[in-house]
């Protein structure tokens, strides 16, 4: 993302809540802008810079399959994808990334399944280090895309206020 879009965006946002939201009186209208906000910080948070999250989050799937080989859990388990495997650092086009992503969290997903599933037989090969090795993976991974998120402002949309506002004119 460039420094100029992001200077934009905030510009804008900065407009929007000096100069626009204090001259309407309509819940409804207010609403809108408070939407407009949230728009415009959607598409700051996914503009170029939606490939170095995708990016790590595929570094952290190699890591976890790393990890999982040096635990010793190869027998029973579901291989990274080779399209998660063979993703070059280097900068590529967003659709490889996001290819890459979805493959490797599917194979995420299957290894939670798979080691819940094996965790439970008697004489289980999933030790608990596997398990705790997966779950963090996960944690990590899930906490990358949430950063991707910008907070919700449904009370706002909804009400036409910022949360100060509305607790001040109950």
């Amino acid at each position: 993302m460039s420094d100029r879009l992001a200077r934009d965006v905030e510009a804008m946002e900065g407009a929007l809540r000096e100069h626009v939201l204090p001259k309407l009186d309509d819940t409804f209208a207010r609403g809108q802008v408070y939407g407009v906000i949230y728009m415009l910080r959607h598409l700051l948070l996914h503009a170029d810079s939606s490939l170095a999250p995708m990016a790590r989050q595929v570094d952290r799937l190699r890591t976890l399959e790393q990890e999982l080989a040096a635990l010793g859990w190869r027998s029973g388990r579901p291989a990274l994808p080779e399209v998660c495997a063979n993703l070059a650092t280097a900068p590529q086009a967003v659709a490889a990334h996001r290819e890459a992503l979805d493959a490797g969290l599917a194979w995420l997903e299957a290894l939670v399944h798979r080691s819940f599933d094996a965790a439970r037989l008697p004489g289980s090969q999933v030790p608990s280090a596997v398990s705790r090795a997966i779950r963090s993976c996960a944690s990590d991974v899930n906490a990358i895309a949430a950063k991707l998120t910008p907070a919700p402002m449904f009370a706002q949309i909804a009400t036409g206020q910022e949360p100060a506002e509305a607790g001040s004119r109950a």
